[in-house]
């Protein structure tokens, strides 16, 4: 029988997880796409817009902290949990559960291709190019290198708990190959990149399909540098920090707005010379992207699942925190969700008047406070003021045919959209940017009147525009709303929309300008909420246009690479693709820097982000000072006009991009105030005072710190700025060895210090020979006026080593070689005075050193403040800095040593040594300042050991070694003082005239020069000399049958008129005027070998024929010399004279002879291939006399002086006939006197030291680093 039981039915199997609506499924992080922004505060930060229509919350509603410096924003980010359905259940904090983040940033723009538009393919020539964008740094050519030298991509960063701190975020960049740059004129480094604006991109011969416009082309040569390369520094850059809040949420900081070159001579525009508004090869900055990650675990021990990752942006500040672009990243994010996901995120139904339209105009008008344009077109009361009560009465209400009418003429101005015009037209892109409409569209007639994708707007001769508003013919130059915005402007302008603007109290529609209600707090909504709201609100600040490249973002986030598929970064609403990314994808399209592209978006790009033209905060206050509303009207109407925000800073390219570098940080925020008259109006604040002053200018306000006390917080910036650059030369690869950095033991110190004092020591035996080879007394005299800055203040950066108190033995040290540096209360032993007596022993006279006379004389290179404003700043913060002062300290007073080739430098050029011999003797080694900074540095290290420890010691101590490297590496000085090129011979010639002016003008009386006043003639200093000329007084290359020279002499009428000096640069100008012009020539090694053999021959003839014509009857040439006769070979002893006037011989001869008898090494005048034992050189160096004043006339051939000539000759081992003896029978033959020129030439063994036939290896250009040798 069978079993009939009835079967129970089956249950229906339930999803347990649905069944309980507070059962957590899983786990999302919002925002989906957070927003760090840079700022230079270390410490202070706020946190970024949480809530769509509020801005971030400041302390005091400052953007900077009590010195000044921007505060970041930090991006925050929150757990929310989800149940099974999808649905928010609730946000998990550390009160729910345990929260693990992981956050990876990166910066990968130095890899990335070069930056040229969203559709550069149009704008450049691609032959060249294969399709394909150009990289960045092209020199690094190896793909598997290109990632580890140029991406700076620190390890991930986990962070738990509650109110906690990571480690900063650290990556290196670098080293790179380059080769340093010697003349920057002339020497640039192969593997430049540089666009041509301007030219057509087609040949005529082949047709021009787009032939109405100018476009762009581009040429790139292929990557090489110049050899010998050297290696950049490899450097260290924090990409940020994270932190939590007391609920165990993520806060994510970005970096300090850190942007250098990695090589130096490298500013914006030098290597990338038309595209540098977005590449320049060698740079970083420190702006990053990456993913946001968390695990989080239930106090259960369970783990739950976390869906998808979030993004995060560090970008540049916004400078207008309250205004909003008119495209927002969050309005490109929602019409790139419904192109893709159309079911999920459809169009509104119905237009918003209050949500759609409003929002567009309350943005154009906002736009009246950040850009001048905007404000003679949109400010209040201008012709087109869309807040007008009777305008906007007819924008938002359907009173009839009129209002119809406002509202399209409204939208009849506004510009397509490309896929508008695609529909349109019927014309797919690129064909549609040929259509006729196209070109109508790309004018200034048309809104938005900003700048587009495409670049700047480009000018053509449109004739169909309605009005002579300028006029543009790039379509793709042009912004447009995107068509979301659009679509919704066509439909309120057919009247498709409903009127929902409110009333206020009173049931009057609400003032358009005051704004609507703000909407509730994000936490203040339904947790259902609160997800989508965090992601809006952290996009609406952003820039959604224009894109070239952008502010936070680029094209990408509508555009992906170069597809026409938009969307493709998005994977749902306000969430990036994570799957698709890579830390560092997004910003890797970004400008490098970002403040070179930030200095040029000005003129209508996006001031909500870079405001062009603002009201000054002292505009303002002047304004109110006077401001009736009765009278005046409304306030906005009397703040009518603008400053440039950027003011005070250079307007002209790149030089804004390079001071924009720093500057960024000193410009002013953009905050709305309510006036008297209760409307709302923007103004600047937190300006910093000093915005683009320079180095002269922070001397001066140093030196007058008491007149400009709020100068201090710059100060205090410029020595943080200085101590950055001083451990970057420490990892520098071309910085000397004894710079680089080594932990502190009494051992390592001492070694290293003995290894700087024997290099010193070392330096000084060659020093002398160097200098009278390469240099001059008014050389030497230019080096050491460029120094004063700084050794007029010797002894400053120790002028807070001893505050009032008790003070422990280091710091009595300190104080102890300050006493002596200020001469111990005895005025002429202070060390400044000691110094500036020297330069008047030369006639240099200087401006009072506090006087802005001082600060800003020519006579000073830039460079020649760098390390004087250094020391002024840091003693003005003596305990903040006080282990720097010690390093600067042991570097000045150990290093004197090496004074002594300086002492023995001005010694042989006759200029006063005594500063430099104070020096020498006060600051040795053994017992003097050098002793007492060593033994002050180690005690002070011992205090901190014994005190925190040996890890807080090496801390210590680096900052004690910065400090020396600051001291010895800061600046170009030396480098700019090696290289200087006195003024030209006519340029020194006007500046004496001009100098004489004031009593010259007054002397002559009716005297004149050809037809001209004498005294008139003072006022026109270059047709002065033309007139001396043409009248006969001065004679081209014959100064001593010149005229003017003649009075000059002792009998002649202006006896003393002219210094010694003066008279020689009269000398030299007039031999000047026969100079013939050398042409250019290629030569082999050994060719410029046997050139300058010959060279330095024709000038020591030269040399002597003159002096020998100038000197005759001097009584000193009744010595006599010992020397081979010209005609015997046998010895001769006879009289200076005798040598100079050898009967019947030629002046090569005659020259000759005295080369013979002067290297014969019985007389004691010179000793071969040794200047330090020449007499002869170094008296003439040192001598005032008339021969050795002669000896610093120039011969105009080689541009050498005579004592160049001469001390080279002895360099080189006394050469003649450019023979260079070298058998050991020869020398001795030499030194006997016994080998004539006859007999040299007749020995068939006698040749010239044989060159190589091999090309001499490039010369690897060394860099100098700060100011050379101390003091």
């Amino acid at each position: 029988m069978t079993n009939t039981k009835p079967r129970r039915p089956r249950r229906k199997k339930e999803n347990p997880m649905s069944s309980d609506p507070n059962k957590i499924a899983y786990c999302q992080i919002h925002p989906g796409v957070g927003i760090a922004r840079l700022g230079n505060s270390p410490d202070e930060f706020f946190i970024g817009p949480e809530s769509p229509g509020h801005i971030a919350k400041v302390t005091d509603g400052k953007f900077k902290d009590s010195e000044g410096r921007i505060k970041r924003q930090a991006a925050r980010f929150r757990i929310y949990a989800f149940n099974a359905d999808n649905e928010v259940i609730r946000e998990l904090t550390a009160d729910h559960a345990t929260i693990q983040w992981t956050v990876q940033l990166a910066n990968k723009k130095a890899s990335y291709d070069m930056f040229l538009g969203r559709y550069w393919d149009l704008q450049y020539s691609t032959s060249n190019l294969g399709g394909k964008h150009p990289p960045r740094n092209q020199i690094v050519s190896d793909s598997a290198q290109r990632a580890g030298l140029l991406d700076i991509t620190p390890a991930p960063q986990s962070i738990t708990g509650q109110n906690a701190k990571s480690d900063p975020m650290i990556g290196t960049f670098g080293p790179l190959k380059y080769t340093v740059v010697d003349d920057r004129m002339s020497k640039v480094l192969p593997g430049i990149r540089s666009g041509f604006i301007g030219k057509p991109l087609y040949p005529s011969s082949q047709g021009a399909p787009w032939p109405e416009i100018n476009k762009m082309s581009a040429f790139w040569v292929d990557p090489e540098i110049a050899s010998p390369p050297t290696d950049s520094p490899k450097l260290e850059v924090t990409l940020g920090q994270l932190r939590t809040d007391p609920h165990g949420r993520l806060l994510v900081l970005g970096g300090l707005g850190d942007s250098r070159s990695l090589i130096p001579d490298n500013e914006i525009g030098f290597l990338n010379q038309d595209s540098y508004y977005a590449n320049n090869d060698y740079w970083y900055d420190d702006t990053s992207d990456g993913r946001v990650s968390a695990e989080v675990t239930l106090p259960s021990g369970e783990p739950i699942e976390v869906r998808g990752e979030s993004w995060v942006l560090v970008t540049p500040p916004k400078f207008a925190p309250h205004a909003e672009v008119l495209t927002t990243l969050w309005d490109c994010a929602e019409y790139a969700a419904g192109r893709r996901w159309p079911e999920k995120y459809p169009p509104h139904a119905t237009i918003s008047f209050t949500r759609d339209i409003y929002p567009l105009m309350r943005r154009i008008s906002e736009y009246q406070w950040l850009n001048q344009y905007a404000n003679s077109r949109h400010g209040t009361g201008m012709p087109f003021d869309l807040f007008d009560s009777d305008r906007f009465a007819s924008m938002h209400m359907q009173r009839g045919p009129g209002d119809k009418a406002a509202r399209e003429y409204v939208f009849g101005r506004m510009r397509p959209p490309l896929q508008v015009m695609e529909t349109l037209t019927r014309k797919k892109y690129p064909d549609v940017l040929t259509d006729p409409r196209a070109t109508k569209w790309a004018s200034m007639d048309y809104m938005p009147q900003m700048n587009g994708d495409g670049g700047a707007t480009q000018p053509n001769t449109n004739e169909n525009v309605e009005s002579n508003a300028t006029t543009g013919g790039v379509y793709v130059t042009f912004n447009a709303l995107i068509p979301s915005q659009y679509e919704a402007l066509r439909r309120w302008a057919a009247g498709d929309f409903i009127d929902d603007w409110p009333n206020d109290l009173d049931g009057k529609p609400l003032d358009p300008r005051a704004g609507l209600p703000a909407p509730p707090l994000t936490d203040d909504l339904p947790a259902a909420q609160q997800p989508r709201s965090l992601d809006r609100a952290a996009l609406e600040p952003c820039a959604g246009g224009s894109f070239y490249p952008g502010i936070e973002i680029t094209y990408i986030c509508m555009q992906e690479d170069g597809t026409t598929e938009e969307g493709t970064l998005w994977s749902e609403l306000g969430r990036f693709d994570t799957k698709k990314l890579s830390p560092g994808d997004i910003t890797k399209h970004m400008a490098l820097p970002w403040q070179a592209d930030f200095s040029e978006c000005r003129y209508r790009w996006w001031p909500a982000q870079r405001p062009d033209d603002i009201v000054s905060e002292a505009q303002y206050n002047a304004v109110l000072a006077s401001y009736d509303p009765k009278l005046d009207g409304p306030l906005a109407t009397a703040l009518a006009n603008r400053d440039l925000w950027t003011r005070d800073l250079p307007q002209d390219v790149p030089h804004i991009d390079n001071q924009m570098v720093l500057a960024w940080r000193d410009l002013g925020f953009i905050v709305p105030k309510t006036g008297p008259d209760g409307s709302i109006v923007y103004v600047e604040t937190e300006r910093a005072p000093f915005v683009g002053e320079n180095l002269r200018d922070a001397f001066y306000r140093l030196m007058n710190i008491n007149s400009y006390p709020e100068f201090l917080p710059q100060a205090r910036r410029l020595v943080d700025e200085f101590l950055k650059q001083a451990e970057i030369n420490q990892t520098d690869p071309e910085i000397p060895q004894g710079y680089s950095f080594f932990p502190y033991s009494p051992e390592a110190l001492n070694a290293r210090l003995m290894q700087t004092y024997n290099g010193l020591v070392t330096s000084n035996t060659t020093a002398l020979a160097d200098a009278l080879v390469n240099s001059t007394r008014e050389h030497e005299i230019f080096g050491q006026v460029q120094m004063a800055p700084f050794n007029q203040l010797d002894g400053t950066w120790i002028r807070g080593a001893a505050p009032p108190g008790t003070v422990d033995q280091a710091r009595n040290l300190l104080f102890s070689i300050y006493m002596d540096e200020m001469g111990d209360g005895v005025d002429h032993q202070n060390h400044a005075n000691v110094y500036t007596d020297m330069l008047k022993s030369v006639n240099v006279y200087l401006y009072d050193i506090r006087s802005r006379d001082y600060a800003y004389d020519p006579r000073f290179l830039d460079s020649a403040f760098v390390e004087p404003v250094f020391l002024l700043g840091i003693s003005q913060f003596t305990e903040q800095y006080l282990p720097e002062i010690f390093g600067m300290t042991l570097f000045l007073e150990w290093g004197s040593v090496g004074l002594q080739g300086v002492v023995d430098t001005l010694d042989a050029f006759g200029i006063d040594s005594a500063y430099y011999k104070l020096h020498v003797a006060i600051d040795n080694a053994a017992s003097g300042h050098g002793a007492l900074a060593k033994q002050a540095v180690q005690l002070y290290l011992d205090q901190v050991r014994e005190g925190a420890g040996d890890d807080a010691m090496q801390a210590v101590w680096k900052r004690i070694w910065n400090g020396y490297v600051a001291f010895g590496t800061l600046g170009t000085l030396q480098a700019d003082i090696a290289k200087y090129a006195a003024p030209s011979l006519t340029n020194q010639m006007i500046d004496m005239i001009k100098r004489k002016a004031q009593f010259g003008s007054l002397n002559h009386g009716n005297k004149t020069v050809g037809s001209n006043n004498l005294n008139d003639m003072f006022s026109r200093p270059s047709m002065f000399l033309d007139a001396l000329n043409d009248a006969g007084y001065v004679i081209p290359g014959d100064p001593e049958n010149s005229k003017i020279m003649q009075l000059m002499s002792f009998t002649g009428p202006m006896f003393h008129v002219f210094t010694d000096d003066e008279q020689t640069l009269w000398r030299n100008y007039i031999l000047s005027l026969a100079q013939p012009s050398m042409p250019e020539t290629q030569e082999t090694g050994i060719e410029r070998e046997l050139r300058e053999r010959w060279d330095l021959d024709r000038d020591m003839i030269k040399v002597i024929s003159v002096l020998r014509q100038r000197q005759n009857g001097v009584p000193a040439h009744a010595v006599r010399l010992v020397g081979p006769h010209p005609d015997t070979g046998e010895d001769a002893t006879m009289p200076i004279t005798w040598w100079l006037n050898i009967p019947g011989k030629s002046d090569k001869e005659i020259a000759y002879a005295v080369m013979s008898a002067l290297r014969e090494p019985q007389n004691g005048w010179i000793t071969p291939s040794n200047i330090a034992r020449s007499p002869f050189v170094t008296n003439m160096a040192a001598g005032t006399n008339a021969m050795a004043r002669a000896f610093r006339d120039v011969v105009l051939a080689s541009n050498r002086t005579y004592l160049q000539v001469f001390a080279t000759w002895v360099a080189k081992d006394c050469p003649i006939e450019a023979v260079t003896y070298t058998t050991f029978k020869q020398q001795k033959e030499l030194a006997k006197g016994k080998l004539t020129i006859r007999a040299a030439a007749a020995i068939p063994q006698m040749e010239i030291v044989p060159i190589p036939v091999i090309a001499p290896p490039a010369k690897r250009h060394k860099r100098l680093f700060g100011m050379g040798n101390v003091h």
